[in-house]
């Protein structure tokens, strides 16, 4: 196997974004960049040179859509949706993988959760009233967190030892005897109560990258804007100063140097055995 550089992961998230892209316009569906991506975009006019994943947001409607016709429409064969439903996964979000790559990060995941990927996460609508937005919002990190810690037991166990191990082990039992994706509808019926086209604020309530900080009014979320991504225009939302101001603050100005990191431990392999 050879490991890639971050130049080598960068263009090979791009190619799937493209490909993401394409779907989404063949069938008019709406999506924005979205966190880091989305301020590489405005900032680089492509990826933030140190970073190396690649975030877009969809309108819950539209991503429930894309998670239904992307399987028949993509056009690599390596390339595979992971969603929240498979049985094997750890996210209440979705990625585009190219099953190509391998990710060393987790040595003990399944193959599925170890490629090169980009996350969907879904927009949802919330209230107007920001302190039961938060409160709202506050309950769903929390069986957030739940689901994820209970998907990822059987693989933390094989890692950890001692109590940690004997901890690990419980919640592997635990997810056992929950009925399956019990905890992914509890979640999916939690938020979406509210209506992305009809709710007065929208944002990703699951996943998400900036937390209470990305819910903003739906007006301003409208995916009527484009912005350009090296070289390319992708969609994204209408106000995205607003967007990446509550995200980053002054998000034009470079952090420290010492700050300009890639994601730890995010280690990408192309497998010899299935090249090109």
């Amino acid at each position: 196997m050879k490991q890639l550089s971050l130049d080598e992961i960068q263009k090979l998230e791009f190619d799937i974004l493209k490909e993401f892209d394409r779907i989404c316009r063949k069938h008019n569906l709406r999506y924005t960049l979205a966190g880091g991506t989305l301020l590489g975009a405005v900032r680089h006019k492509g990826f933030i040179p140190w970073d190396d994943d690649i975030d877009v947001a969809m309108p819950r409607k539209d991503y429930v859509e894309f998670l239904k016709i992307a399987p028949k429409e993509l056009s690599i064969a390596a390339y595979k949706l992971h969603t929240p439903y498979d049985s094997y996964s750890r996210f209440s979000y979705s990625k585009l993988m190219d099953t190509r790559i391998v990710n060393i990060e987790f040595p003990h995941a399944v193959q599925h959760e170890l490629s090169l990927y980009i996350d969907i996460f879904p927009l949802d609508g919330m209230m107007g009233n920001e302190t039961e937005r938060n409160r709202r919002k506050d309950r769903v990190d929390k069986l957030d967190k739940r689901l994820y810690r209970l998907k990822s037991a059987k693989y933390r166990k094989k890692e950890e030892k001692g109590i940690k191990k004997f901890i690990w082990s419980l919640l592997t039992l635990l997810n056992m005897l929950y009925p399956k994706f019990y905890l992914i509808k509890k979640l999916d019926k939690m938020v979406m109560e509210y209506e992305f086209d009809t709710s007065d604020y929208v944002g990703s309530i699951i996943g998400g990258c900036g937390g209470y900080r990305e819910m903003i009014k739906r007006e301003e979320y409208e995916m009527i804007g484009s912005v350009e991504f090296e070289g390319c225009e992708f969609m994204s939302m209408k106000n995205t100063d607003l967007y990446l101001s509550n995200l980053y603050g002054d998000y034009m100005k470079l952090p420290p140097v010492e700050d300009r990191k890639q994601h730890e431990n995010y280690f990408y392999w192309l497998k010899d055995t299935l090249k090109g």
